[in-house]
């Protein structure tokens, strides 16, 4: 089922890097409509006008070189014969959509609309059967969805920090560049209360967030790594060059030191058995 509709204009695509750029006072809807399939529109000043293609909508990541900026990466597009324009939707009846609908770059789908486009044929089972031409494939994998907090925490992370692990300083980018190996890495672990703030997590490589979670390593509260004494030779190699953290410059984005303290007190040295199944009592 195709739930949201996205404005595009030429000038914001990238068709080598299969995505399109967005000013960020559309970021929460991008933030919901990840993972969902939508309708491609273009509009008014646009050589082709109308609705002509679907994509899945993959997740925002931060535009490095303009702050007012993100990219929202389109997987699996497909194009129709020809655009549906608005004129053939109202004269299968649907209603006159008031102008300001059009300036959302992304909006849900009109009932109306959705109704003529498959009355037209142009969609059937919820994509556009041909596929008379198509960009180069992303070479992203489709999006597997997460909670919006989890979306939103790690855009926020990736927009604070930028997308290389805080440890080991490598960032592991896709193809295109819009996706990164590295995970949100939490601080005092979700599962025994730990919030999805910025506060509570750091970027980590795959490897690294491990070795957090197992109590291998951890940090003093100005950024110091501590390496367990139990840890092996993989481990200590694994951050051979470490360096002291780099917070950011706003302190209000700083790791709170009770959540350093916490694991440090807790996991660190200890490992993940000594943590309570369930534990409400740390949530802030």
């Amino acid at each position: 089922m195709v739930s949201y509709v996205l404005n595009v204009r030429a000038e914001q695509l990238d068709v080598e890097r299969g995505a399109i750029r967005l000013r960020r006072f559309s970021l929460r809807a991008a933030l919901d409509a990840a993972g969902h399939d939508a309708l491609l529109f273009a509009s008014r000043g646009e050589n082709v006008r109308g609705y002509y293609g679907t994509a899945m909508l993959g997740e925002a990541v931060p535009d490095a070189s303009d702050r007012g900026s993100y990219w929202l990466p389109l997987h699996d597009q497909r194009f129709l014969d020809r655009a549906i324009t608005l004129h053939e939707l109202r004269a299968l009846g649907a209603g006159e959509m008031p102008f300001y609908t059009y300036s959302h770059p992304i909006r849900l789908v009109a009932e109306e609309h959705y109704r003529g486009l498959a009355t037209l044929g142009a969609i059937a089972n919820g994509f556009g059967e041909q596929e008379a031409q198509r960009f180069e494939p992303s070479p992203l994998p489709r999006v597997t969805l997460k909670p919006v907090r989890y979306r939103e925490l790690r855009f926020e992370m990736i927009d604070v920090y930028g997308p290389r692990c805080a440890f080991i300083r490598c960032s592991f980018p896709s193809l295109n560049g819009l996706a990164f190996g590295t995970d949100v890495g939490h601080l005092w672990p979700r599962s025994a209360g730990g919030p999805e703030s910025i506060q509570n997590v750091l970027p980590m490589s795959k490897d690294v967030n491990n070795q957090w979670d197992q109590g291998l390593i951890s940090l003093t509260n100005s950024g110091d790594l501590l390496i367990a004494r139990q840890a092996g030779r993989d481990t200590r190699a694994l951050f051979a060059n470490f360096e002291r953290i780099e917070f950011p410059r706003n302190v209000q984005f700083w790791p709170d030191a009770r959540y350093l303290e916490r694991h440090r007190d807790e996991i660190f040295e200890k490992g993940p058995k000594w943590l309570p199944l369930a534990d409400s009592s740390f949530r802030l």
